[in-house]
């Protein structure tokens, strides 16, 4: 009789310590499941806030802009002046710069905006061979410019020339000669916007 009670004693304890166990594992997982839950809403609200920080700048900008009405765009404007303002605790930034004051890639075509775009290099201190490259990336010929690059050039690295208007400056760093910190100097000074005419205000 002792034997037999201490036996069930025993099975009992054994399946008590199963009940914990796979109670404890429940508790763990649902533990996991709410973390991963929690950060999901946390990143959900930071995306949120960020969307709608981002909208509430471009109309804070676009504002900005559809009250000047001087009839120019230049630094005097009241738009050129950073915008800093806070959105639900976040710090927003916003810059507003006229891409038509700077030089397009996409007409360089026209010999005197190449013209310009050397100068602009000596200017600066760049390789004029880089602005050979620029305009042989850009220009519909498949003649190139004495230090540029054409579709035999590009076919070597695995890709082809564009030979037409670029949609993106980014569009830069796949031409001959073009680096990090020369496309950061560049940047300043060159767009795809534009027809071709500088607003030299």
């Amino acid at each position: 009789m002792s034997s037999s009670h201490r036996a069930r004693k025993g099975f009992v304890l054994f399946l008590v310590l199963v009940l914990l166990s796979a109670v404890s594992a429940f508790l763990f997982s649902v533990y996991l499941i709410s973390q991963v839950n929690y950060r999901k809403v946390q990143e959900f609200k930071d995306y949120s806030t960020a969307y709608h920080g981002a909208v509430s700048a471009v109309k804070v900008a676009l504002k900005l802009l559809s009250q000047d009405k001087n009839g120019f765009d230049g630094e005097g404007d009241d738009w050129w002046r950073p915008i800093v303002y806070n959105y639900r605790g976040i710090s927003i930034s916003v810059t507003i710069r006229d891409e038509c004051g700077k030089l397009s890639v996409n007409y360089l075509e026209d010999r005197r905006l190449f013209e310009v775009l050397k100068r602009l290099f000596e200017e600066l201190g760049v390789e004029l061979s880089v602005a050979d490259s620029i305009k042989d990336w850009v220009d519909s010929d498949s003649t190139s410019e004495p230090e540029g690059a054409e579709e035999d050039y590009y076919q070597s690295l695995g890709y082809r020339i564009a030979n037409s208007p670029v949609k993106s400056l980014g569009e830069l760093f796949l031409v001959k000669g073009m680096s990090d910190s020369l496309y950061r100097k560049l940047s300043r000074y060159l767009t795809v916007y534009g027809e071709g005419k500088v607003n030299v205000n």
